[in-house]
């Protein structure tokens, strides 16, 4: 091709062209009925003009294989592995998609999983059928698992985020651990957070003093308000999460005090190379056993958490601590012991107190 040749096939295809059109031309052809520019163009509601200048762009700037079989009087790609870089993508672009696809399951069971869906789905829809990568950046290799979570109602997600996007109180119906009924609720949202897969709405709310947080999950009902409120100058939701221990946040305000627990010798490697809480202590012991010093802010931080170690774990202090795992310890024992008490053992789980209750996050 001439060199004014190509000035003008650039300057007729630089505009005009759109990206859809060029997609769909490649296509037709791979669907190996060999069309005729005049056929793509009905099909594209264009001039056969149009079509033959676009087959040019692909053939001279985009190295498309486009040849024409005389006998069956249309297009074919003479090597079949060719596909348009509708999306320019290095390696490391593709795996982050690939990630961010996996990452998908932190948002489920919240309307925008599917929203999410439908953008990687668009996005995959421009790549080729087959791309060569790395194997270690193949979508088997890397997924993401998320803990069970509550399911969220669409429109309650969707007055929530409106409400902490505009600073507009909203107004709620929340069932709570501690009370039988739903209570009404007028918060002032201040966060959104993920929090090992439970989504939380961090709120201040007339009914109580300290900064609360709200499962969306158990949000029956939402309601955006024309009420504005302010969030305060020196908040800091990372300050905040901070002071979480699990999924749960506490007042403001609270001084936290020490846990000290001891960790068999086969649960020490396991322990040591975590970090529980920011400021921890850890100690080694002769025997291998380690000690684990954390600061809580309250006791049923950390109990259903030392519970799951069993035997291997004994609580060194604080008393209270030590006096909560024993008795559940021995209500453990009686529940499974043939010569325990004679009530039934959902008598025994009915009286226990839930463990909760004393969550800021339990209201």
């Amino acid at each position: 091709m001439l060199e004014w040749q190509r000035k003008k096939l650039m300057g007729a295809t630089k505009f005009k062209p759109q990206l859809r059109r060029l997609l769909a031309i490649g296509e037709f052809i791979r669907e190996g009925r060999f069309p005729s520019c005049a056929r793509m163009a009905a099909r594209l509601e264009c001039s056969a003009k149009t079509i033959q200048r676009d087959i040019d762009y692909m053939r001279d700037f985009l190295d498309a294989p486009i040849a024409y079989d005389e006998r069956k009087k249309g297009l074919y790609f003479t090597d079949k592995s060719w596909f348009m870089p509708s999306i320019m993508m290095n390696e490391g672009d593709l795996f982050a998609m690939l990630v961010g696809s996996q990452a998908m399951a932190m948002f489920q069971g919240t309307p925008v999983a599917a929203e999410l869906k439908q953008i990687f789905d668009k996005l995959a829809a421009y790549l080729p059928d087959m791309i060569s990568v790395p194997p270690e950046y193949l979508v088997s290799k890397v997924s993401f698992h998320a803990p069970p979570a509550r399911a969220i109602r669409p429109e309650v997600w969707k007055q929530v985020v409106r409400g902490l996007q505009h600073q507009n109180v909203v107004e709620i119906v929340y069932k709570s651990h501690r009370y039988k009924k739903p209570l009404r609720h007028a918060i002032h949202p201040y966060h959104l957070a993920n929090l090992e897969g439970e989504w939380y709405v961090l709120a201040r709310s007339g009914k109580w003093k300290d900064l609360t947080q709200y499962a969306l999950g158990r949000i029956q009902e939402a309601k955006v308000t024309e009420t504005r409120f302010d969030i305060p100058a020196g908040f800091n939701a990372r300050d905040v999460l901070k002071k979480r221990v699990g999924r749960f946040i506490h007042g403001d305000g609270r001084k936290t005090f020490p846990v000290r627990l001891l960790f068999a010798p086969k649960l020490a490697s396991y322990i040591g190379e975590k970090t529980w809480r920011q400021g921890q202590k850890l100690r080694g012991r002769r025997d291998g056993s380690v000690e684990l010093e954390l600061p809580v802010y309250d006791v049923q931080d950390v109990v259903p958490w030392v519970q799951g170690f069993g035997p291997d774990v004994k609580v060194l202090g604080p008393k209270e601590l030590r006096a909560v795992i024993k008795e559940r310890a021995e209500r453990t024992c009686r529940i499974y012991s043939e010569r325990g008490t004679r009530k039934k053992p959902g008598v025994a789980f009915r009286k226990e107190k839930h463990p909760l209750e004393s969550y800021t996050a339990a209201r």
